[in-house]
């Protein structure tokens, strides 16, 4: 194809391959070797990512899953029922008193 690429652009844009722009000179040659245009930045922003910023985007991703919204809620329950059926008001004082201060 790439001997195919003057007279496509000859054919298209009424120009000689010669006489484009640098951007556009640069494009026909990787439809011509047909390559990808573009990049990924996705990749590029990753690569950027300090390890702070990895382990802070691992604890959101986990912070709003419902794996922790499920913990979370039979933790809560768990806590509830223990100090619902604890029959000695000792332990019920000395819980609702940590939660309190905490």
């Amino acid at each position: 194809m790439k001997n195919h690429l003057p007279d496509f652009v000859k054919k298209r844009f009424k120009v000689s391959l010669d006489d484009l722009p640098e951007v556009e000179h640069r494009v026909v040659q990787h439809l011509g070797e047909r390559r990808h245009i573009s990049r990924d930045i996705n990749l590029e922003f990753e690569k950027k990512l300090t390890p702070g910023e990895r382990l802070a985007d691992r604890v959101a991703a986990f912070g709003g899953s419902w794996t922790f919204i499920i913990i979370f809620a039979a933790i809560l329950l768990f806590w509830v029922l223990l100090n619902t059926l604890s029959f000695s008001r000792a332990i019920a004082l000395h819980l609702i008193l940590i939660l309190i201060f905490c």
